[in-house]
């Protein structure tokens, strides 16, 4: 389903070329990367980094993973999504590639994180272990993930086959 934003989008550009106006490019910008190293993992979404010397704590843009126990009980398949994320990242160099937002109201940094030229993000929801979550503004690879998801839900994926039947 379109939101209203969308659907206003998609008759703006009908009436465009009907009118013969000049297209815009809605592209965006290329978005610059930081290189940082993988200190530790703190969850399926979340791990701490070395970047030029500063230790910093990155949210995941785009994903939410279970919560791991903080009174002493997970949510179902929490500590699942958090070994996936060690295999992924732990202790190797990334890249951090901001959307529109730079933090979060916790001061974290939020990023998409790329291990080479694997998206991190899109390989968790892959896994079962993540859903896709849309925050405005930071939504540049929204359809991508809500995509993968579906996928991993259709095939029963992780927590999709073992958290929600």
């Amino acid at each position: 389903m379109q939101t209203l934003t969308e659907l206003l989008v998609s008759i703006l550009l009908v009436f465009q070329s009907l009118l013969g106006l000049p297209s815009v490019d809605t592209a965006q910008p290329p978005r610059e990367s930081e290189t940082a190293t993988v200190l530790r993992v703190i969850d399926g979404d979340t791990i701490i980094v070395d970047l030029d010397g500063v230790e910093e704590r990155v949210r995941y843009i785009g994903i939410d993973t279970p919560e791991r126990a903080r009174d002493g009980k997970s949510e179902c398949w929490a500590e699942e999504a958090t070994a996936e994320n060690e295999a992924w990242v732990e202790g190797k160099k990334v890249q951090l590639i901001p959307d529109i937002s730079d933090r979060d109201t916790y001061g974290r940094l939020l990023r998409y994180v790329y291990v080479d030229d694997t998206f991190v993000q899109a390989k968790l929801i892959e896994a079962g272990v993540a859903k896709a979550i849309r925050i405005e503004p930071d939504t540049a690879e929204y359809r991508t993930l809500k995509d993968l998801e579906t996928t991993a839900r259709m095939e029963e994926k992780g927590l999709w086959g073992n958290c929600f039947r």
